[in-house]
């Protein structure tokens, strides 16, 4: 069993700081799985000793990982909802000074993981359209299949992940995930000093 328990005036504010520093190092566990994954996939090397999917499921479950990190980051930075409370505002404002940010444009937007959690909706939607079209479950490889509507692709080459068309390149939102990472020590430090995110 393991508990980490933190209490006093700025411990509110650590915890959000800790949650991120959780939220990151799980998106670099999947994103590394999925870099080793199109690396064996391009060079053919099956007998690589580092640690990368196996099977589709495998892959897809460190796609999922992937953007529910990427996710919970974006919504403590970039608090999206219609009328956010003062609280929620004032945190993303000094949360973004302290960890040195302005603007991260994939994980403010992260169109692909509201595709990812509405694909019931639109699988929906273009059964509707099209009940009798062709549909591909999944498609990992350099080239798009020749027909049918894709639910789930994964390109090696460019790392692209694409969930009905609304597509990810997995290196650039990991690289806004890094520049979070690198202001949290400086941020927890300052959550203390400072008294806080609030």
């Amino acid at each position: 069993m393991f508990s980490l328990k933190i209490h006093g005036p700025s411990a509110a504010s650590a915890v959000v700081v800790w949650e991120l520093t959780i939220q990151c190092q799980i998106a670099d566990a999947a994103y590394r799985r999925l870099e080793e994954y199109a690396r064996v996939q391009l060079t053919r090397d099956y007998f690589s000793a580092a640690p990368h999917p196996k099977t589709v499921v495998d892959f897809f479950s460190d796609c999922a990982v992937f953007l529910s990190a990427a996710g919970v980051i974006s919504k403590i930075v970039f608090p999206r909802c219609r009328r956010p409370t003062k609280t929620a505002v004032v945190r993303s404002r000094k949360l973004k000074d302290f960890l040195g940010v302005s603007d991260l444009p994939i994980l403010r937007d992260l169109g692909l993981r509201n595709a990812f959690e509405h694909i019931d909706e639109r699988l929906d939607e273009e059964i509707e359209k099209n009940p009798d079209g062709v549909f591909v479950q999944y498609h990992i490889a350099r080239t798009a299949p020749p027909a049918g509507l894709i639910l789930k692709r994964f390109d090696p080459k460019t790392k692209t992940l694409s969930y009905l068309g609304t597509a990810l390149a997995l290196d650039s939102c990991f690289s806004e995930i890094k520049q979070v990472e690198a202001g949290l020590k400086t941020a927890e430090e300052r959550v203390w000093r400072e008294g806080g995110l609030r």
